[in-house]
C-alpha cells in the first residue's frame, strides 16, 4: 500500500471488486473515493466510485468497510442509502452532457456505482493550460451544460458539485458533467460539516455561512 493509499484510505491498485479492476485513486475527498477501474469482461475503462467518509470508518485487509466505533454506524448507515438513492437517479439521466451510470452494488458493507470513462481532460485543466477560453465557446460549452442542468431539475433533483474540475470535456466541443454532490451535501448537513463540501468560487453563498 502506498502513502497516498494510507492517508485518503483507499483501496490499493490490483483490488477486484466483482470484476472490475481498481487500477488508481482519481479523487479522494472526505466523502468518496473515486478510482480508475478496468471492467475485465469487456476489457474497457470505466469510473467506480465509492461512498466512504473519511474519519469515521477505514477498510480492513479484506476491503470491508468498518466504523472506527458503534457511534458511527448509524451516521454510516444514513450516508450510505443517501448514496445509494442518489446513484439511482442519476442512472435515470440519458443525456449527453452527463456520465452515464452503468451499475451499482454493495460489497464490502459499503456502496459502489460504475461510469462511464469520460477520455477527456477537465475545464479546470484548460484554464489553467490556456489562462482563458473565447466567449463565443464558452457560450456554445454553457448551452449544452445549461440543458443538462434543467434535466436535473426537471427531475426535482440538485448536483450540487458543478465546478471547472467536474466539467470533462470529452471532445473540444461536447462537455460532460460529473461529480453530483447531493448526498455527499446531505451527509455533511448530518454531521454538521457542511464546510467541508464549499467548493470556494463555485459553491452558492449560502452555503459558505453555514
Amino acid at each position: 500500500m502506498t502513502e497516498h493509499e494510507e492517508t485518503t484510505g483507499a483501496l490499493p491498485p490490483g483490488h477486484k471488486l466483482m470484476w472490475y479492476q481498481l487500477d488508481r485513486v482519481l479523487v479522494a475527498s472526505r466523502f468518496g473515493i473515486t478510482y480508475q477501474a478496468t471492467d475485465t469482461n469487456l476489457g474497457q475503462g470505466v469510473v467506480v466510485r465509492e461512498f466512504f467518509r473519511q474519519g469515521l470508518a477505514k477498510h480492513t485487509a479484506d476491503g470491508e468497510l468498518k466504523p472506527n466505533d458503534s457511534d458511527h454506524s448509524d451516521d454510516i448507515a444514513w450516508g450510505l442509502e443517501r448514496f445509494l438513492r442518489e446513484v439511482r437517479m442519476i442512472a435515470k439521466f440519458k443525456h449527453p452532457n452527463l456520465a452515464g451510470v452503468q451499475t451499482a452494488f454493495e460489497p464490502n458493507a459499503t456502496g459502489y456505482f460504475v461510469m462511464e470513462h469520460i477520455a477527456g481532460t477537465s475545464l479546470q485543466e484548460i484554464l489553467r493550460a490556456n489562462g482563458r477560453i473565447a466567449e463565443r465557446d464558452l457560450k456554445h460549452l454553457f448551452a449544452q451544460l445549461l440543458e443538462a442542468v434543467q434535466r436535473i431539475h426537471e427531475a426535482k433533483f440538485l448536483h450540487l458539485g458543478i465546478k471547472s474540475e467536474n466539467i470533462v470535456m470529452r471532445d473540444p466541443l461536447t462537455p460532460v458533467l460529473v461529480g453530483f454532490g447531493a448526498a455527499r451535501y446531505g451527509f455533511a448537513h448530518r454531521l454538521g460539516v457542511l464546510r467541508e463540501t464549499v467548493a470556494p468560487g463555485y459553491a452558492a453563498i449560502e452555503q459558505y455561512a453555514k
